[in-house]
């Protein structure tokens, strides 16, 4: 993203907004709300994948870090329809010499999750390609909205990898 950490921060960190910039987001329900700057914030993410169907994911806010360097990390155990843990990490990128005031941050998110419905569980080994599309849309989705509501640029996601059990 062309813009510092702190704004991205905000948008990700402020919950009952992400409706309104990540397309695929249909609701965000608190469900516990922790002490400002604190871990243990809990809420019910409604999703609706670019197939069809809906799913509800209950996150767990149990890490929160920021450091003065802008680097970030946001971290929570998932529940529901999909099971795992996931990690948004922020990472400022050293300037260009040839445009030293334009500042950029690496937005990264690593999810490791298992299948929580049964018809997902059985229909993955036939549907795998399917849904691996899908999560891709989703992904591609909350770039273009994060960067349109920071009013700034984002490159094409990279590094996508499905990680297979």
């Amino acid at each position: 993203m062309t813009c510092s950490s702190q704004p991205v921060w905000e948008l990700l960190t402020d919950l009952e907004r992400w409706p309104q910039w990540w397309s695929h987001v249909s609701q965000v329900r608190l469900l516990q709300r922790a002490p400002v700057g604190e871990a243990g914030t809990r809420a019910a993410f409604t999703w609706r994948s670019p197939i069809g169907y809906r799913f509800t994911i209950d996150v767990l806010n149990t890490r929160r870090e920021r450091a003065a360097d802008g680097h970030c990390e946001i971290e929570g155990q998932s529940s529901g329809d999909l099971l795992g843990q996931g990690l948004w990490v922020l990472d400022p990128v050293p300037c260009s010499s040839l445009a030293p005031a334009v500042q950029e941050v690496d937005v990264t998110y690593r999810y490791e999750v298992e299948l929580g419905r049964r018809w997902m569980r059985v229909a993955a080994p036939l549907l795998r390609l399917v849904f691996k599309w899908s999560h891709f849309r989703v992904m591609e989705a909350g770039a273009r909205g994060m960067a349109a509501q920071l009013h700034c640029r984002s490159s094409k996601p990279k590094h996508w990898t499905v990680v297979q059990s």
